[in-house]
Protein backbone atom coordinates (compact mmCIF):
# COMPACT_ATOMS: atom_id res chain seq x y z
CA UNK A 1 0.00 0.00 0.00
CA UNK A 2 1.06 3.55 -0.66
CA UNK A 3 -1.16 5.77 1.48
CA UNK A 4 -1.71 9.49 1.09
CA UNK A 5 -3.85 11.77 3.22
CA UNK A 6 -6.06 14.55 1.87
CA UNK A 7 -8.66 16.73 3.58
CA UNK A 8 -11.90 14.77 3.70
CA UNK A 9 -14.63 15.69 1.21
CA UNK A 10 -18.37 15.16 0.99
CA UNK A 11 -17.99 12.23 -1.43
CA UNK A 12 -15.65 10.44 1.01
CA UNK A 13 -18.13 10.83 3.86
CA UNK A 14 -21.01 9.58 1.71
CA UNK A 15 -18.85 6.56 0.82
CA UNK A 16 -17.97 5.70 4.42
CA UNK A 17 -21.55 6.28 5.54
CA UNK A 18 -22.35 3.06 3.66
CA UNK A 19 -19.59 1.00 5.30
CA UNK A 20 -20.91 -1.95 7.31
CA UNK A 21 -18.72 -3.59 9.95
CA UNK A 22 -19.41 -7.08 11.30
CA UNK A 23 -19.99 -7.54 15.05
CA UNK A 24 -18.41 -6.64 17.38
CA UNK A 25 -17.05 -3.81 15.20
CA UNK A 26 -20.57 -2.77 14.14
CA UNK A 27 -20.44 -0.06 16.82
CA UNK A 28 -18.35 1.85 14.25
CA UNK A 29 -21.15 1.89 11.64
CA UNK A 30 -21.90 5.56 11.05
CA UNK A 31 -25.37 4.98 9.67
CA UNK A 32 -26.59 3.49 12.94
CA UNK A 33 -25.76 6.62 14.99
CA UNK A 34 -26.00 9.56 12.59
CA UNK A 35 -28.16 10.74 9.73
CA UNK A 36 -26.14 11.48 6.60
CA UNK A 37 -26.65 15.21 7.19
CA UNK A 38 -25.30 14.91 10.75
CA UNK A 39 -22.32 12.88 9.55
CA UNK A 40 -21.51 15.46 6.86
CA UNK A 41 -21.69 18.34 9.34
CA UNK A 42 -19.50 16.49 11.85
CA UNK A 43 -16.81 15.22 9.48
CA UNK A 44 -16.56 18.51 7.57
CA UNK A 45 -16.20 20.64 10.74
CA UNK A 46 -12.70 22.20 10.54
CA UNK A 47 -12.22 21.87 14.30
CA UNK A 48 -12.03 18.05 14.00
CA UNK A 49 -9.36 18.03 11.25
CA UNK A 50 -10.59 14.96 9.34
CA UNK A 51 -8.52 13.53 6.51
CA UNK A 52 -9.27 10.81 3.98
CA UNK A 53 -6.75 8.03 3.32
CA UNK A 54 -6.21 6.89 -0.25
CA UNK A 55 -4.18 3.94 -1.56
CA UNK A 56 -2.19 5.09 -4.55
CA UNK A 57 -1.48 1.47 -5.49
CA UNK A 58 -5.18 0.87 -6.23
CA UNK A 59 -6.06 3.96 -8.29
CA UNK A 60 -6.40 6.19 -5.22
CA UNK A 61 -9.08 4.02 -3.63
CA UNK A 62 -10.60 5.62 -0.52
CA UNK A 63 -9.56 3.19 2.23
CA UNK A 64 -10.00 5.05 5.50
CA UNK A 65 -10.10 8.29 7.41
CA UNK A 66 -8.41 9.86 10.39
CA UNK A 67 -8.77 12.90 12.60
CA UNK A 68 -6.34 15.02 14.59
CA UNK A 69 -7.63 16.68 17.74
CA UNK A 70 -10.83 16.58 19.74
CA UNK A 71 -12.55 13.86 17.72
CA UNK A 72 -9.97 11.36 18.99
CA UNK A 73 -11.18 11.81 22.57
CA UNK A 74 -13.88 9.69 24.20
CA UNK A 75 -16.07 11.27 26.91
CA UNK A 76 -14.93 10.08 30.34
CA UNK A 77 -11.23 9.81 29.55
CA UNK A 78 -8.55 11.72 31.43
CA UNK A 79 -6.90 13.79 28.73
CA UNK A 80 -4.58 15.54 31.16
CA UNK A 81 -1.95 16.59 28.65
CA UNK A 82 -2.84 19.43 26.32
CA UNK A 83 0.44 18.94 24.44
CA UNK A 84 -0.66 15.54 23.11
CA UNK A 85 -2.27 15.33 19.68
CA UNK A 86 -5.24 12.96 19.71
CA UNK A 87 -5.67 10.69 16.71
CA UNK A 88 -8.88 9.02 15.55
CA UNK A 89 -8.97 6.53 12.69
CA UNK A 90 -11.38 4.34 10.76
CA UNK A 91 -10.53 1.79 8.07
CA UNK A 92 -12.73 0.52 5.25
CA UNK A 93 -14.25 -2.77 6.47
CA UNK A 94 -12.77 -4.79 3.60
CA UNK A 95 -9.30 -3.62 4.62
CA UNK A 96 -9.60 -4.59 8.30
CA UNK A 97 -8.20 -7.86 9.62
CA UNK A 98 -5.82 -8.14 6.67
CA UNK A 99 -2.62 -7.22 8.51
CA UNK A 100 -2.49 -3.70 7.06
CA UNK A 101 -2.99 -1.81 10.30
CA UNK A 102 0.66 -0.97 10.83
CA UNK A 103 0.85 0.68 7.43
CA UNK A 104 -2.18 2.82 8.24
CA UNK A 105 -0.75 3.81 11.63
CA UNK A 106 2.66 4.69 10.19
CA UNK A 107 1.11 6.85 7.46
CA UNK A 108 -1.16 8.68 9.91
CA UNK A 109 1.49 9.21 12.59
CA UNK A 110 4.07 10.40 10.04
CA UNK A 111 1.52 12.90 8.70
CA UNK A 112 0.68 14.05 12.24
CA UNK A 113 4.33 14.53 13.15
CA UNK A 114 5.24 16.46 10.01
CA UNK A 115 2.12 18.65 9.87
CA UNK A 116 1.19 19.28 13.51
CA UNK A 117 4.60 18.91 15.25
CA UNK A 118 3.28 17.63 18.60
CA UNK A 119 5.66 16.34 21.28
CA UNK A 120 3.27 13.49 22.10
CA UNK A 121 0.71 11.43 20.14
CA UNK A 122 -2.33 9.90 21.82
CA UNK A 123 -4.96 7.40 20.70
CA UNK A 124 -8.00 6.02 22.53
CA UNK A 125 -9.01 2.44 21.70
CA UNK A 126 -12.07 0.44 22.75
CA UNK A 127 -10.94 -2.32 25.10
CA UNK A 128 -12.64 -5.04 23.02
CA UNK A 129 -10.70 -4.00 19.89
CA UNK A 130 -7.67 -6.23 20.36
CA UNK A 131 -6.60 -5.83 16.71
CA UNK A 132 -6.31 -2.06 17.03
CA UNK A 133 -4.52 -2.34 20.37
CA UNK A 134 -1.85 -4.65 18.88
CA UNK A 135 -1.29 -2.34 15.91
CA UNK A 136 -0.84 0.79 18.03
CA UNK A 137 1.41 -1.09 20.47
CA UNK A 138 3.60 -2.31 17.58
CA UNK A 139 3.96 1.33 16.55
CA UNK A 140 5.42 2.17 19.96
CA UNK A 141 2.30 3.36 21.78
CA UNK A 142 2.11 2.46 25.48
CA UNK A 143 -0.90 2.27 27.76
CA UNK A 144 -1.41 5.47 29.75
CA UNK A 145 -4.82 4.86 31.37
CA UNK A 146 -8.12 2.98 31.28
CA UNK A 147 -11.65 4.29 31.79
CA UNK A 148 -15.36 3.73 31.16
CA UNK A 149 -16.96 6.07 28.64
CA UNK A 150 -19.61 8.34 30.09
CA UNK A 151 -21.92 7.86 27.10
CA UNK A 152 -22.17 4.08 26.97
CA UNK A 153 -20.08 2.77 29.85
CA UNK A 154 -17.77 0.94 27.44
CA UNK A 155 -14.18 0.37 28.62
CA UNK A 156 -11.47 2.24 26.71
CA UNK A 157 -7.67 2.43 26.85
CA UNK A 158 -5.62 5.57 26.19
CA UNK A 159 -2.22 5.00 24.56
CA UNK A 160 0.55 7.56 24.06
CA UNK A 161 3.85 7.76 22.22
CA UNK A 162 6.58 10.34 21.96
CA UNK A 163 7.11 11.63 18.44
CA UNK A 164 10.78 10.73 18.81
CA UNK A 165 9.98 7.00 18.67
CA UNK A 166 11.75 5.12 15.88
CA UNK A 167 11.09 1.37 15.49
CA UNK A 168 14.00 -0.93 14.73
CA UNK A 169 14.36 -1.07 10.97
CA UNK A 170 14.55 -4.84 10.80
CA UNK A 171 11.39 -5.25 12.88
CA UNK A 172 9.44 -2.74 10.81
CA UNK A 173 10.55 -4.26 7.50
CA UNK A 174 9.65 -7.74 8.71
CA UNK A 175 6.18 -6.49 9.74
CA UNK A 176 5.67 -4.76 6.40
CA UNK A 177 6.65 -7.90 4.48
CA UNK A 178 4.29 -10.04 6.56
CA UNK A 179 1.48 -7.52 6.09
CA UNK A 180 2.01 -7.40 2.32
CA UNK A 181 1.64 -11.18 2.18
CA UNK A 182 -1.53 -11.06 4.29
CA UNK A 183 -2.94 -8.28 2.07
CA UNK A 184 -2.64 -10.53 -0.96
CA UNK A 185 -5.09 -12.91 0.72
CA UNK A 186 -7.71 -10.19 1.35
Amino acid sequence: MNLILKPIKTADICNMYEWEYEPPYHIYNLNSDFSLEEALAYFLAPSYAFYALFDQNTDNEFVGFCSFGLDGRVPGGDYYSDVALDIGMGIKPERTGCGLGTQFVYAVTAFAESNFHPPLLRVTVAEFNQRAQRVWQRAGFREASRFLSTNGKRPFIIYTRSVHYFPAKTGRRDMENAEEKRWMAC
